[in-house]
């Protein structure tokens, strides 16, 4: 009999799970993103945007004439360009990393598609990728190089006059895209489909001003290869959070809209684990997700059926899903379901998550950890559930109490800003907002999503209430 102690669940990181195209389970509407219906898939870190990119990566290069790139910004790009002196104008940056992008990416794709031709007789444009690819040796081009050989191309043309409209003139013809572009035209009206998949756009990212002109020059690159031809495809994986800031700081949001945001439900969630169960088991039988769940889990926490339970205390990820399991199953004493044991974990998976939270939203609310060891500190043993007066006095007491000196925090308390420091932590998925229905109805709404929140009445979200040390009964 397989001991359930003994299950692997996957690794956390779905880039080092080598088993991960096993089970994998679509979210909500997938099939949207592999039509190329959406440029955009959105989501928070752990929503399962990298192991879509890998499923998609797969279903495409198996595809006849059909090649796949992956661009990843690296965290030394961001580090080398951090202060690097480029143009006077901050608008021009932003036209320099969108061509240094495009000359990245477009020798990527021609590099990819000659070496892969190399041993076939090709003509035309793929011949001139051929070359190309002999030629460049298959290393990939230095980005940094790029940029900076772009901005001192574009200052001798420009001879010290001012730049105006004609800086993007001067970049393209500084670079050698209008060549590379004609043989990816080329290859595309022949037939051939090139699909670029960018990834891990937050490595390395600060949130700085030259930071975000990176990204927004990869942004702009983006559209302006999609607008080329309709079987040369861009998909963008992006957090959320990121995706909205570099929307504040272009006026061109309106091209961007076209996105798609990972969303799971109870039945996609429950697919999950069982698939990772059903293969630790060999289980070839077919049987129901919800027997195979049951293999492992309880029926019930309390009265809670015990995937709902699960579920609740995630932000809606797949990844600390499978945290949760694993520490469940790292913990049991023996080879039977506990709903004990799941109880018991609950406070070191909530530790853990709030730890997260923190970490995810370092570059945006640098020692947000503080209000945290706060909260614990002086509201231990208080309701999840907080009225809009309570809120406020604690909104005031943590500006006037904790010590951050970093600018975000700095802002709201000269401001006494008590509502937008608890619109920050509805934001970041630590309050819920608490909306009453009528008829006695009422629902709980987690996550900024760009709309304004009540906060007349909020709730700590379950994922966090152990670790700031709510009160809380399973009824």
């Amino acid at each position: 009999m397989f001991d359930i102690r003994n299950i692997e669940w996957g690794n956390d990181s779905a880039e080092n799970d080598p088993n991960l195209l096993n089970y994998f389970i679509t979210p909500l509407n997938f099939e949207r993103v592999s039509r190329f219906q959406k440029t955009f898939v959105i989501g928070r870190k752990g929503s399962g945007k990298t192991a879509i990119r890998k499923k998609l990566f797969n279903q495409f290069s198996s595809q006849k004439n059909h090649f796949v790139i992956e661009i990843s910004p690296t965290n030394s790009i961001f580090r080398s360009l951090s202060n690097a002196q480029l143009m006077n104008e901050s608008s021009s940056n932003d036209i320099i990393f969108q061509y240094a992008w495009l000359d990245n990416i477009m020798r990527k794709v021609l590099n990819l598609i000659g070496s892969k031709n190399a041993n076939f007789l090709a003509t035309g444009s793929f011949a001139a990728a051929r070359e190309f690819a002999k030629k460049d040796g298959m290393v990939n081009l230095d980005f940094v190089e790029t940029v900076s050989t772009l901005a001192k191309d574009i200052k001798l043309k420009a001879s010290g006059g001012e730049l105006g409209l004609n800086v993007e003139n001067l970049v393209k013809q500084a670079s050698s895209i209008d060549q590379y572009e004609f043989h990816l035209l080329q290859l595309a009206k022949d037939g051939t489909s090139i699909t670029i998949l960018v990834d891990d756009l937050d490595i390395g990212w600060d949130n700085s001003d030259r930071s975000n002109e990176i990204l927004l020059g990869l942004l702009s690159a983006s559209m302006y290869l999609k607008a080329l031809h309709d079987k040369l495809n861009l998909i963008f994986f992006i957090r959320d959070d990121i995706y909205s800031i570099l929307m504040k700081k272009t006026t061109h949001s309106d091209k961007y809209r076209d996105m798609y945001k990972i969303k799971w439900d109870e039945e996609s969630f429950l697919n999950l684990l069982s698939e990772r169960i059903n293969k630790n088991f060999n289980n070839t039988n077919n049987d129901p997700n919800h027997q195979t769940f049951n293999l492992v889990f309880p029926e019930k926490v309390g009265s809670k059926y015990t995937l709902g339970w699960m579920i609740e205390r995630t932000l809606d990820r797949p990844r600390e899903l499978l945290q949760l399991a694993r520490l469940y199953t790292e913990n049991l004493q023996n080879n039977e379901p506990s709903d004990t044991v799941l109880k018991y974990v609950e406070e070191e998976y909530s530790n853990w998550k709030i730890e997260d939270l923190s970490t995810e939203f370092v570059n945006q609310y640098p020692n947000l950890d503080k209000i945290f060891v706060y909260w614990k500190k002086n509201y231990f043993r208080t309701k999840y559930k907080i009225e809009e007066t309570e809120l406020d006095a604690r909104m005031q007491n943590i500006l006037s109490d904790v010590d951050i000196l970093d600018a975000w925090f700095i802002e709201l308390k000269e401001n006494n800003d008590f509502k937008g420091l608890a619109k920050i932590l509805y934001d970041i998925g630590f309050l819920g907002d608490f909306i009453r229905g009528g008829d006695g109805g009422s629902q709980v709404n987690y996550f900024g999503d760009g709309s304004a929140p009540l906060l007349k009445e909020v709730q700590v979200h379950p994922c966090f209430r152990k670790a700031v040390g709510t009160v809380e009964r399973i009824r």
